[in-house]
């Protein structure tokens, strides 16, 4: 019976354990008072970035957008989408058409969200991956 018993604590303790690691749950001791704050794994954004060769705010966002890469490893898959290119173009064309608008450079992010010029991609994409704003 007693090897039952500690076969089951073990286990028990193991399942306890794993539970506690993958749901990302974090305890902090506050003058007595346990505080457990749960939460959740960062953003991956897949990104489509229409852009020009002679565009100078798409070479901001160019360097912009290699700094947040930098910064945020592995949270960013970025598709940059020259319209020199006839199907880019239409791609572009099908965005554009929704959103009644003709700028560069222009994001899509996770198929939802439009940044349609180099202020908006400034001020909402880091938000985005440090999940303060929601896409």
């Amino acid at each position: 019976m007693s090897k039952i018993f500690i076969i089951c604590l073990v286990i028990g303790c193991l399942i306890i354990s794993a539970g506690c690691s993958s749901t990302g749950v974090v305890s902090k001791q506050t003058n007595g008072v346990k505080l457990s704050k749960t939460f959740a794994p960062p953003p991956v954004l897949t990104i489509k970035y229409f852009t020009t060769a002679n565009c100078p705010l798409c070479q901001q966002t160019d360097v912009f957008l290699d700094e947040l890469s930098k910064k945020y490893p592995g949270q960013l898959k970025i598709t940059q989408l020259g319209l020199t290119n006839a199907d880019n173009r239409a791609m572009y064309a099908t965005y554009v058409g929704n959103a009644k608008i003709k700028v560069l450079p222009f994001i899509v992010v996770n198929e939802k969200k439009l940044l349609v010029n180099y202020t908006q991609i400034i001020n909402h994409l880091e938000p985005m991956l440090k999940g303060e704003e929601f896409v």
